[in-house]
């Protein structure tokens, strides 16, 4: 996700977050709950809606988050092989 879509996520945006919480596949889904402004960029709370983490909130960085619905090769951790 880039820097922008970070700031302008709210309360209630579906997303999807890829690191060590993710679920087998290396995504899983959430909601953000909580955006608050800061100078260089906001702190966004996210509760994940799957695997067994599901209703977790976490403080990801944008790195590691995107919106829901993005072409797989858009996402640079989505298009990497996967070690089989």
């Amino acid at each position: 996700m880039m820097r922008f879509e970070w700031d302008a996520l709210r309360v209630g945006d579906e997303v999807v977050l890829h690191g060590p919480v993710a679920i087998a596949g290396g995504m899983v889904a959430g909601v953000v709950e909580s955006v608050t402004a800061r100078i260089g960029g906001n702190q966004v709370g996210i509760r994940l809606a799957g695997g067994d983490d599901a209703g977790t909130l976490v403080w990801s960085s944008w790195h590691s988050v995107h919106a829901l619905a993005i072409e797989p090769t858009a996402c640079w951790q989505c298009a990497r092989p996967r070690a089989t």
